[in-house]
This record gives C-alpha cells, structure tokens and sequence, in this order.
C-alpha cells in the first residue's frame, strides 16, 4: 500500500465539502483504494449508484483525514474496504449529503475514535428527525401542587427548628 502523500501527490486528489460538494465541482478521487468504480451511466438509477457510489468514497477518505493511522489500520485488504464501503453505501443511501457533512463533523467534533456504521446511522438519524420537525427536547415532569405545598411546609418546618 503506497503512503497518502503519494497517492494525493500522483492522482491530484480533491476532495470537497460544503459548498463545493453540493455544487458538483471536479471530484478526482481515482486511487489504489478504490476498487470498484461505476462506469454505466445508462440509467438514472446505474447514475445514483455512481453517485452514491463517489459519495462513500468521499466519506472514507474524510474519516481517514479525520481518523489517521485509526481508521486505515481498520482495511487492510481491498477486498474488505470494498465490502465495508458496500455496507456503509447500503445504510446511507436513504440520507442527503448535508445530513451526512453533520453526522461527520459532529463525530470529528466529539469522538476520539472512528464511529461504527450503526454510530454514524444514528448521527444521521439524529440531524435527520430535527430537520423534519420530529425532534422533541426531553419532557420535564410537573409535579402536584398538592404534594408540593405538603414537602414546602416540611422544609419550612424542618429551617425553623434549627
């Protein structure tokens, strides 16, 4: 495996976030790391498969800026990095790009280690549910008035004794 200098150095790398990502600038991400690449764009659904396809590509070399020698040490065969980014594909197509830069932000802002897919799911889920109006913060309980003039007049009685 050739060190990361090298391969930014040989293939012009760029990887973009934000503003560049949802603008569709020029990605070129053509590594050794990728092994499978989607070529057929004869369909709409073959294209969203690319896309989603270059978007986990993304993700992981993030993780990898973010995680270091941590997340590389993870795949130490292609074969399994691309299984992995199956999987990781599989569990995120159903999240837009914005919800994922801030479920990756958020675990670079929080997390020592690099998240597990169940963890980053639930990070998206998180900023998901707010964005639809479906996050509610935590109930507080109210108490009875009743039971609450009851403990006040055993407070008063217990800081008059003293």
């Amino acid at each position: 495996m050739q060190p990361f200098k090298n391969i930014i150095q040989q293939h012009d790398l760029a990887t973009h976030s934000g503003i560049a990502a949802r603008t569709g600038q020029s990605m070129t991400c053509q590594t050794t790391i990728l092994v499978t690449t989607a070529k057929e764009t004869t369909s709409s659904n073959s294209a969203d498969i690319a896309k989603h396809k270059k978007r986990i590509h993304n993700l992981f070399l993030r993780l990898a800026a973010i995680y270091g020698h941590v997340w590389k040490s993870l795949y130490k065969s292609d074969e399994f990095l691309t299984f992995t980014k199956n999987e990781w594909l599989d569990g995120l197509k159903e999240y837009e790009d914005s919800t994922i830069d801030k479920a990756l932000l958020n675990c670079r802002n929080q997390w020592e280690y690099p998240p597990s897919l169940p963890q980053f799911i639930e990070g998206c889920k998180q900023f998901t549910s707010r964005n639809k109006g479906i996050y509610t913060p935590p109930k507080v309980q109210k108490g009875d008035p009743e039971i609450a003039a009851i403990y006040m007049k055993k407070i008063k009685s217990i800081l008059n004794m003293q």
